[in-house]
């Protein structure tokens, strides 16, 4: 009896401290998940809905290998202007049909649409936004708002987190431009209140914003819900092979004048206390091994197209990005040409590093 008596106490114990240590593992677990940025980024690849694209054949080749390297979609919508003086853009006139195969196909394979990116362009995607200049403002911001509200239309109806209200516009978003685009953010914040605003903006413009707050002028980030960067850096080749343990500045070529690419995130979140969005990163297929860096927009014919150069800058960008808690998404540029990585050793790294 006594026997027994001892041993119900003993397994009652054991119980007892079983439950303990797995409710501290637990609570630890969910901890170190927390604290780990990886956990809480939104990973993705960039699609730019072309009219070729608009296929159901695309859409069954190409979404489960995006699915399988763990995978969100950034879209990118064309808007098209005649010139860089333009003020009367046209949105896509086959968006609509477009995004009901985007949705479904997207759907059916388990693949979300995190982000619409409607960009400024010429036929093809080549046209440098920075330049684009409309004639009249008044008609062009018109124009604009009544794009942009559809589009926040789309992103509520289905539930797409992010929308990116501009690209790469350089001159617009000076801050001369803000109550245009305030008109614009506040609409969407009264009808779709869920839509997260977002503007993508190349590092100059990024820098300049910076600067502005610096100088203590108003910045169009003080307007947005978070704050999108397109992210290109020249990578040192010394780094090629390197166990990336903190984010650093020093894994850059630096441009003289400017802020390093993780300087700038950090800034913007000491600033303007809003989280990142990295919504172009990539690097071309084609290698120059006689160059000291690897260079993303290496588009000599002459290079070999054999996506090591891409592989490695990937890899150190990736590392150096996972680490910066002020980044809450990554999207890589671009599953088309001349950027096109599936089906290649790079896919595999991006596939490894975002189900990591």
């Amino acid at each position: 009896m006594k026997k027994n008596l001892l041993l119900a106490v003993f397994l009652i114990f054991c119980i007892v401290v079983y439950s303990i240590s797995n409710l501290f593992f637990q609570e630890n677990h969910t901890k170190k998940i927390q604290e780990n940025p990886k956990h809480n980024i939104h990973k993705g690849v960039a699609l730019t809905l072309l009219d070729p694209y608009n296929t159901d054949n695309f859409y069954d080749k190409n979404l489960p290998k995006i699915k399988e390297m763990g995978a969100e979609l950034e879209v990118v919508t064309k808007v098209s202007i005649q010139s860089t003086n333009d003020s009367m853009p046209v949105n896509d006139p086959n968006i609509e049909d477009k995004f009901n195969r985007l949705f479904s196909k997207s759907k059916e394979y388990g693949v979300k649409v995190s982000v619409i990116k409607p960009h400024i362009m010429f036929p093809g995607d080549g046209f440098d936004r920075g330049t684009y200049n409309p004639s009249n403002t008044n008609d062009f911001f018109k124009r604009w708002k009544e794009i942009i509200l559809y589009y926040a239309k789309v992103s509520h109806d289905e539930d797409v987190p992010f929308l990116s209200i501009t690209c790469e516009t350089s001159i617009i978003t000076q801050n001369t431009y803000i109550p245009y685009w305030q008109e614009i953010i506040n609409e969407i914040k009264q009808k779709y209140p869920d839509v997260q605003v977002t503007m993508a903006l190349k590092k100059s413009d990024l820098d300049r914003e910076i600067a502005y707050h610096e100088k203590g002028v108003i910045s169009i980030l003080d307007y947005l819900d978070v704050v999108s960067l397109n992210m290109f850096p020249r990578v040192k080749r010394d780094y090629v092979g390197k166990n990336i343990i903190a984010p650093s500045d020093d894994a850059f070529v630096s441009v003289p004048g400017a802020y390093g690419f993780i300087t700038s995130i950090k800034k913007v979140k000491e600033y303007f206390k809003k989280d990142v969005i990295i919504t172009e990163t990539g690097s071309s297929p084609r290698s120059d091994f006689k160059k000291d860096y690897l260079n993303p927009f290496n588009f000599d014919q002459e290079s070999p197209k054999n996506h090591r150069d891409q592989n490695d800058w990937m890899k150190i960008v990736l590392d150096n990005l996972f680490l910066l808690k002020e980044v809450k998404g990554i999207y890589i540029w671009h599953i088309d040409q001349p950027f096109d990585f599936l089906d290649t050793k790079t896919a595999d790294t991006i596939r490894k590093k975002y189900r990591k």
